[in-house]
């Protein structure tokens, strides 16, 4: 058995843990689902499992016990490193970590596996008579702490090739370069002092007086490609996606260009089929780059986890990591090792896209083309000096941002001279911005440099820190087609969402039409223009909150010409939540009997808190509040009414670990929202100590279920959506009760009549020292039955039709009298209140001449 549950826990703890842990992790950050890479999975999971298997064979019985011990240890510290020793190192995006702040984790690791290695010695009959057991208890726990909520993989269905991206036209070029985080007052001082620099940007006009829509990649890139700016009255994702079927190079795909799109992050843009030419499906990406750039860093992210801290500046290699990836080709353009000039020392994505332009750039369509290349740009890490050669890593500065942000322009100069020498550069219009200013990356403004415009003080307010004002000062620079003029700067306040404009009117095309202005136009030189700042908090993200709009009027470089708009648009993603959401943390009006903000939430200052709704919300409601853990020492009580009516009430016990509650509200009850109010009353025990997080009123409507369907709550079944509160994420094949109370919701056909069969596929949490289980069935509000359970079961509970015949919903509660807390047991075990799994459930009608299928 050794020689083969060994080798497993080490394919479990080495292979599948720490990738299944950084593909969710980093789940927009690919392009690929993880099912594509099955065979390379497989394929390692095979060689760790066969290695170990072939080391235990062959090993002499004299060394065999000691190899066995450390294929185990092995597979502990794996384990550990994987779901424990995790640490905080912030958003890997290519700055080098702070890896002092990790100093006590890697210390505490250090104590931590020599402490093992001690155990094992000193304890190693045992640990050799228990081998068997304890790498059982390993892989188990491995597997458990799996992620369990599973996002859409719809998102995944398509991908951006790079095939062809570098194929332009004979005739008429539209290209667009983002160079991330460059920074207008940067760009202006170089152009300034390098007059060789300006000469070969001839025919380029720079609007220095730009200003970015957002100070981060995420918003911004939608809104240089739309004209559209995100206002939070939608979930991000959403907007992106609606967006961008209106947007610059879905109009001029319409208009018969040939689009191809290529960026170094893939969560800014949604691929379509209609949206641009290089849009692939997953299932069709076999030897594509996308495919290698996916794989390499699921293997180093997940050699980044398993490495102990010390270690994971080694794996990590200032960004670079340990595995750098072979660019593959092009299309039919051959490339090969001599003909790298940037990307010889070290395959970066930007030199390596300079490379390849170089390389494989032909003008060999008919057809018009358009081109849009999101590079990294200025972004840390600092590598590159001012002619783009590698450097190695830079301690930051403005000298190593403005060398690299020099570099870059350098490097555009030679594919300017390349596309001159296919005959093609003239006609070419060419956009040259930033997505956003430096920011968090920039080291200041330089605000004393030659020309620049008076700085006469129009607003008298608090102007706002250089901090916010770096990131909203991006590089924008326009070279029409014909343009023989030398480098000129305009001071026209110009705004990154106008670039689909102004290319739609210097390239003459019809179609649609978008915000902004066209900088080939007069603008008028007192344009208001508007920055919303927000701190980069993931890509996973619905709302972006908090987000401060700053209307900046004048020169932008210059903070006193900033302000503060006041538009509210966090209010804004509030309001704009399917249904209604309110934040107790924040100061709201709608609140009376609460006490002030404590640590994120609000309690009841006496003995009622109100909130008034003050609208009219169409249909039956559910109502679920989000709170912290309970901290008394005794169970509270906590009655919920609507005006003078109660509707239930809410029990809150020691130390649960529940965070949710929820009830459903009738039409009738829903409709009085209007004018009056919800109360929370006080009924018993420490209510006061129970701390209010977060309200949500939602449209039941999205609970509907069609009679007879078997909904199963595992792991990404498709029972998720009806369970309401007091259920633990699905792991495997059910999902498991927290606490003393758990929900599930159903909207059925109001045509339905007739009694209803409820069939339930549950597993009672029974020990030895608690061998039963007492279940309260509750549905809508009504005692229905009372379960005994002792063991596995399908359990059917027949639903009179009077129970829901007037709602139109089943609202069903399973409330435990006797939850157990596993660690009561085994110590070692979960340390939370468990009574019920549901591993799943069907609803229909024992009379089938009654039913009516919606």
């Amino acid at each position: 058995m050794q020689q083969l549950v060994l080798p497993l826990l080490l394919t479990v703890t080495l292979i599948w843990a720490p990738l299944w842990q950084i593909y969710w992790i980093n789940l927009d950050n690919l392009h690929l689902p993880l099912s594509h890479f099955a065979s390379q999975i497989s394929a390692f999971s095979g060689i760790v499992f066969g290695a170990a298997w072939l080391v235990l064979i062959v090993t002499r019985s004299s060394h065999r016990t000691l190899v066995r011990m450390a294929f185990l240890y092995s597979g502990l510290v794996g384990f550990l490193t994987v779901n424990f020793f995790v640490g905080d190192y912030g958003f890997l995006q290519g700055e080098e970590p702070d890896w002092a702040k990790g100093a006590t984790q890697g210390s505490v690791e250090i104590i931590v596996f020599l402490g093992l290695f001690v155990l094992f010695t000193i304890f190693r009959k045992k640990v050799v008579d228990n081998l068997n057991f304890i790498a059982w208890v390993v892989i188990i726990s491995a597997l458990a702490f799996f992620p369990t909520v599973v996002q859409d993989r719809k998102s995944k269905a398509y991908t951006f090739s790079d095939n062809g991206i570098y194929e332009l036209s004979q005739h008429k070029n539209v290209l667009v370069f983002v160079l991330d985080t460059v920074q207008a007052d940067v760009a202006n001082e170089i152009f300034h002092e390098n007059d060789q620099l300006r000469e070969k940007y001839s025919g380029f006009e720079f609007f220095r007086n730009t200003t970015s829509a957002f100070p981060k990649t995420y918003a911004s890139i939608p809104s240089i490609l739309t004209g559209v700016v995100y206002d939070n009255s939608r979930p991000l994702d959403e907007f992106i996606q609606s967006a961008f079927t209106r947007s610059l190079p879905s109009t001029l795909n319409e208009a018969g260009y040939d689009v191809r799109l290529y960026s170094f992050a893939p969560q800014v843009v949604k691929p379509h089929p209609l949206l641009a030419d290089n849009v692939i499906s997953t299932d069709n990406v076999t030897g594509e780059s996308v495919e290698e750039r996916d794989f390499h860093l699921l293997v180093n992210l997940s050699l980044f986890r398993l490495a102990p801290h010390y270690l994971r500046p080694v794996v990590y290699n200032k960004g670079a990591f340990l595995l750098n990836f072979t660019e593959v080709n092009s299309g039919d353009c051959e490339f090969k090792g001599r003909d790298r000039k940037f990307s010889a020392k070290v395959l970066g994505f930007d030199a390596g896209f300079f490379d390849r332009f170089l390389h494989c750039a032909q003008a060999t369509r008919v057809n018009n083309v358009f081109r849009f290349f999101h590079l990294k740009g200025a972004h840390a890490p600092l590598q590159y000096d001012d002619q783009y050669n590698f450097i190695g890593h830079q301690p930051y500065s403005r000298s190593a941002f403005v060398n690299q942000t020099e570099g870059l322009f350098h490097a555009l100069t030679l594919i300017f001279e390349r596309m001159r020498e296919l005959g093609i550069y003239e006609t070419a219009t060419i956009v040259v911005a930033s997505d956003h200013g430096g920011g968090d990356f920039s080291g200041g403004i330089n605000q004393n440099q030659d020309g620049l415009p008076d700085r006469s003080v129009v607003h008298t307010d608090q102007p706002v820190s250089q901090h916010i004002v770096k990131g909203g000062i991006p590089l924008l620079m326009l070279k029409q087609p014909g343009t023989t003029q030398s480098f000129s700067i305009s001071d026209l306040p110009a705004e990154l969402p106008d670039i689909p404009a102004t290319i739609m009117d210097v390239i003459s095309e019809s179609g649609q039409t978008f915000a902004g202005h066209s900088l080939s136009q007069s603008v008028d030189p007192d344009r208001i223009r508007y920055h919303k700042y927000y701190r980069f908090a993931g890509w996973d993200i619905d709302f972006i909150v908090p987000m401060i709009e700053y209307q900046v009027q004048g020169f932008s470089w210059y903070p006193e010409n900033w302000r503060l708009s006041g538009r509210d648009y966090t209010n804004v993603a509030l309001d704009n939540f399917d249904g209604l959401i309110l934040l107790f943390e924040h100061e709201n009006n709608r609140l009376v009997g609460w006490s002030d903000s404590v640590r994120h939430g609000r309690t009841i200052a006496d003995k009622i808190g109100e909130i008034d709704i003050g609208e009219a919300l169409n249909g039956a409601q559910l109502l679920s509040i989000s709170h912290a853990g309970f901290r008394g020492e005794d169970t509270a009580f906590i009655d919920v009414h609507v005006g003078d009516q109660k509707v239930t009430s809410w029990k809150f016990s020691p130390r649960g670990t529940q965070r949710t509650k929820s009830v459903v509200l009738s039409r009738d009850l829903a409709n009085q929202l209007s004018n009056s109010t919800i109360r929370f009353v006080a009924a018993g025990g420490p209510a006061d100590k129970v701390n209010f997080q977060e309200i949500r009123l939602t449209a039941i409507e999205a609970q509907r279920y069609l009679l007879g369907t078997e909904l199963l709550f595992s792991e990404g079944g498709n029972g998720q959506i009806h369970t309401i509160y007091g259920w633990l994420p699905a792991n495997k094949d059910v999902t498991a009760s927290m606490d003393f109370s758990s929900g599930l919701l159903f909207t059925i056909d109001a045509r339905t009549k007739g009694n209803l069969n409820l069939e339930l596929d549950i597993v009672p949490v029974v020990y030895d020292a608690h061998p039963r289980q007492i279940v309260e069935v509750i549905v809508n509000g009504r005692l229905l039955e009372v379960l005994s359970l002792t063991d596995a079961k399908i359990e059917h509970i027949e639903i009179p039709a009077e129970f829901y015949a007037k709602s139109g919903y089943l609202e069903v509660v399973f409330r435990y009298r006797n939850p157990v807390k596993p660690s009561t047991i085994n110590k070692n075990w979960p340390n939370r209140n468990s009574a019920l799994g549901l591993k799943g459930l069907r609803i229909w009608q024992p009379d089938a001449h009654s039913t009516v299928n919606s």
